[in-house]
């Protein structure tokens, strides 16, 4: 008799505990805004990504961009790296709503999609009479100027998942990572 008294007693002070941590949460709690459609934040992500871009674009013009675009291999390549980048956007920005993370079909496209992108940039033939050297040369500044470029917009986009409440945060912040 004595157990089963002092088991119901820890028992209520279990639920006393609960009741006063629900209690807190709710006192705590506060009404917030409703998220946006899923196209309107990847529309305003990805057109804050292409004013970086074109900001910097006309600050810093590159000489050969029109011979480069009219290699056919170079739009290709810039086309299915934008397409990973909104379809990956979209994934992570739908995960900021409970319930709504991607399962492994959404991941499995996405990343398809990005590899598919990355083989085009690289898959195709280079000059084969640029050396290592100048080839390093020119590629890490290029690289560089790339990951610059692309931390304003990651932030933007890391700043709207925070506007919604991901339930699998670190799988949406790979998703604006890749």
């Amino acid at each position: 008799m004595e157990t089963e008294a002092s088991t119901s007693g820890t028992r209520d002070q279990g639920l006393d505990a609960y009741d006063v941590i629900v209690e807190r949460l709710v006192a705590d709690s506060q009404a917030v805004g409703r998220l946006r459609p899923l196209s309107v934040r990847v529309a305003l992500c990805v057109a804050f990504g292409g004013m970086v871009m074109a900001i910097f674009a006309i600050a810093t013009p590159r000489p050969d961009v029109a011979h480069q675009i009219a290699v056919s291999t170079f739009a290709v390549e810039l086309l299915a790296l934008a397409a990973a980048s909104v379809l990956l956007t979209g994934l992570a920005l739908r995960g900021a709503v409970p319930a709504r993370e991607p399962g492994v079909a959404a991941w499995t496209v996405a990343l398809s999609v990005a590899v598919l992108a990355a083989a085009a940039a690289l898959g195709h033939s280079r000059d084969a009479h640029v050396f290592v050297g100048p080839f390093v040369d020119a590629g890490v500044p290029c690289a560089v100027t790339t990951l610059g470029l692309s931390l304003a917009p990651g932030l933007a986009c890391f700043v709207a998942l925070r506007r919604g409440a991901p339930l699998a945060p670190a799988s949406s912040g790979a998703l604006v990572a890749i």
